[in-house]
């Protein structure tokens, strides 16, 4: 039989795509990559964002799953290569399941609806304290639900007003997200996926995501990176808006020759740059 050397080649790899990592973009880089099964499978993906920016991913939401699952280490790629703040894909996967979070905006089952927000952020909470365990001091549980009602009464989107016992079947979509994303970021992810579902109507759907945008970077240290998936077709530059980090885009469901110009970032982190996003 041949000596096939397995664990060599993928080392091999490993050490190829690590010396691609260090030209390209520090927060996420994505350079060839399908990811999907054999049944489901995205087009090649390129693109990337600096370390604390923003991403717009534009596409089918069954695309966008797959991309956030690849980015998080939850499946690995069909082919290509990927990093998110130095961890690869292929290669880093349990690394990546620790440090990116993803969090699905979209409609509630009923067992999730009855989740108090309170309880959530607790178990996020404990989560992110690691081997130091124990119960978790009471007044993070207060400051982190006290940032969520914060951000929900900015938003204005007829929500109650948020305490430890309201439950997300309460809120509405643009306030359930903040306090999703708020209850993620709570373990420390480096990178935070936010996805806002099927969407809807363009212009709803164009003024929730720049709500969600607006607080959960507000929420979110400055060095995370955010990652926002949402229906293709809307305004980029209107869901950019005031968002003071650099800003870049990928559409999964661009032509080839268009989908590889279009994820190119721009390093302008003001609003100043709506017009390469558009």
């Amino acid at each position: 039989l041949p000596d096939l050397d397995v664990e060599g080649e993928h080392l091999r790899h490993y050490r190829q795509n690590a010396e691609w990592m260090r030209d390209q973009p520090n927060g996420i880089a994505i350079d060839g990559l399908v990811a999907g099964a054999e049944s489901t499978t995205t087009r090649p993906v390129t693109g990337g964002i600096e370390r604390g920016g923003v991403l717009l991913v534009e596409g089918q939401l069954a695309e966008r799953r797959l991309l956030a699952a690849t980015l998080a280490g939850r499946i690995a790629p069909v082919s290509g290569h990927a990093h998110a703040h130095g961890h690869l894909t292929p290669g880093d996967e349990s690394a990546l399941m620790r440090r990116v979070a993803v969090v699905d905006a979209s409609t509630l089952d009923s067992r999730s609806a009855e989740l108090t927000v309170g309880a959530l952020l607790e178990e996020r909470l404990r989560l992110g304290r690691g081997a130091a365990g124990g119960s978790v001091p009471p007044a993070l549980i207060e400051q982190g639900i006290a940032e969520i009602s914060a951000a929900a009464a900015r938003l204005r989107d007829g929500s109650p007003r948020v305490q430890a016992d309201t439950s997300l079947g309460e809120l509405r979509p643009a306030s359930r997200g903040v306090a999703l994303a708020r209850i993620a970021l709570a373990e420390g992810p480096e990178v935070l996926i936010l996805d806002l579902g099927p969407g809807a109507e363009p212009e709803v759907t164009t003024r929730l995501a720049a709500s969600l945008l607006r607080e959960a970077s507000a929420l979110a240290a400055p060095e995370t990176t955010i990652v926002l998936g949402l229906p293709s077709g809307l305004d980029p530059a209107a869901i950019v808006g005031e968002v003071r980090r650099p800003a870049g885009r990928i559409r999964l469901d661009a032509p080839p020759a268009a989908s590889a110009g279009a994820p190119q970032p721009t390093h302008e982190a003001t609003s100043t740059h709506k017009g390469a996003l558009a």
